[in-house]
Parts: structure tokens; sequence; C-alpha cells
């Protein structure tokens, strides 16, 4: 079935895309599809991962990987996938390497890969996989819990963080910032999985808009059930406490009855 013959089908668009965060269709390709997409994008490629070994879930990133990879943004933030490490490979061999080792050990950090592709622009994707290509978190299977608590996070950071256009401000460094906090090593996968909710309810309970200190909150070693008691009560504390410091509130309260 790897062998048959169809039609490629690529998912971006030739032109320009706006910056900025998206909702991407679901990809409906079939294994044959994306199997000669993934033949038609990687013609060039010297080292290429045998695609017959890769975990067919994760085939639609490897497509979305090597069509993005082709693309040259008109703009100075272009990434050229061509370019060379050290070590002679170049950033597209090295990432789809790393893809492959962790379609084996790390579904979920693929899994990760795939929604943010899905939930930002071309650009924004493309500058996501090149630090990923530099970096050994897929290849970790000890990370693959914080990849899983982090991806329910994926739109609302590419909302609050991506702000067109790039080249006049630093809101993609921004972006990558808040991945790289979330998967640390010293992010606790456990208040990584709590921070949405600890943000939905700040969100909702104060009428100013209150930040919380995210790599604060996910690097903290306060229990987690007084972290989630805690953030229980700031709806009700929101209206006489306009003040507080809401991440230092979550994490060292002890006054709770």
């Amino acid at each position: 079935m790897l062998n048959k013959i169809t039609t490629f089908i690529p998912r971006f668009n030739k032109g320009f895309e706006a910056m900025g965060a998206v909702k991407r269709p679901k990809d409906t390709r079939n294994l044959g599809e994306l199997v000669s997409t993934i033949q038609h994008f990687s013609s060039g490629v010297k080292e290429m991962p045998d695609i017959k070994k890769i975990n067919p879930r994760h085939l639609g990133l490897f497509a979305d990987t090597l069509e993005l990879a082709q693309r040259h943004e008109m703009l100075n933030g272009n990434i050229n996938f061509n370019a060379k490490f050290s070590n002679g490979k170049t950033i597209l061999e090295q990432l789809l390497q790393k893809m492959a080792v962790a379609s084996k050990n790390n579904h979920k950090g693929l899994d990760f890969a795939s929604d943010v592709i899905n939930n930002t622009d071309t650009i924004a994707s493309k500058r996501f996989l090149a630090e990923l290509s530099a970096s050994d978190v897929l290849e970790k299977a000890e990370t693959s819990g914080k990849f899983e608590a982090a991806r329910a996070l994926i739109p609302d950071i590419a909302k609050s963080t991506l702000k067109p256009p790039y080249f006049v401000n630093n809101s993609l460094d921004d972006f990558m910032l808040f991945i790289k906090i979330l998967t640390s090593p010293n992010a606790k996968t456990d208040k990584v999985a709590l921070l949405k909710n600890f943000a939905d309810t700040v969100s909702k309970s104060f009428k100013t808009n209150k930040q919380i200190d995210v790599a604060k909150f996910v690097n903290s070693n306060a229990p987690l059930e007084r972290t989630a008691e805690n953030i229980k009560t700031l709806e009700q504390l929101a209206p006489i406490e306009k003040n507080l410091d809401v991440t230092d509130f979550v994490l060292n309260n002890v006054n709770l009855k």
C-alpha cells in the first residue's frame, strides 16, 4: 500500500499567507495520498528516513514539514531549510531524523508539532520546526507528558503572542519563548496541565488584564492540590483584591480553610 501511486496533495497555499494565529482544516489525506505527497516533496532530500518505518499517525506531519521546507517566504524572516549544521546535515535532514526517532518513542511530541502547524501561519510554523531541528527535546521520551499537557494551550498561545507584522515586533520570539518554557526540563508536567484552567479563571474573574508569570508557575514545586484550590478562589477574591499578584497567590497562599 505504501507503494501505491496517486496524486500528491499539498496542504498550504502557494502564495503569501497572512501572519498570526490560524485554524487549519483537518488533514483528510489518506495513506496513499500522504505517501505520494512525501515522495514528491522529498525528491531532493539526501538523508530521508524510511517512511515505511514511520508510524502512520505521523505521516501528515512529515508531509507538512517537507512542504513547508520548500516554501520561500517573501520576508526577511524566511528560513532556508537547506542551510547546514556543522555536522553537514541540513536543517531539514536533521529535523526529519529527529522526527523519525520521536515517531517511535515520543508520539505526543509529534502530535504537539502538528498542533502548532495547525494553529499558526507558515512563517511561525517554519520557525518552530527549525528550532526543533537544533534541539533534542523531541527525542526524549520523558518529555512526552509535557507535550501532551501543553497541547490544549497552543491555540491560546498563538492568539495571544503572534502579532503581525513579525519584522517590526518580537511576537514570533515571544511565541517561541512560550513554547520553550512549557517544554523545558524545569517545567512540571502537572503545572503545565493546570495552566489553561489557571489562565481561563484569571480571564473570567478579573476585569483588568492580569499577567501570569508562566515560567514561575510551571517551574514551581508548590503542591498541586493546594495550587488548584487557590485557583478556585480567584473569582471570589477578584472584587476585593484588585492588585493581587495572581501567580504568587495561587502558588503560595496557605490560608485556605
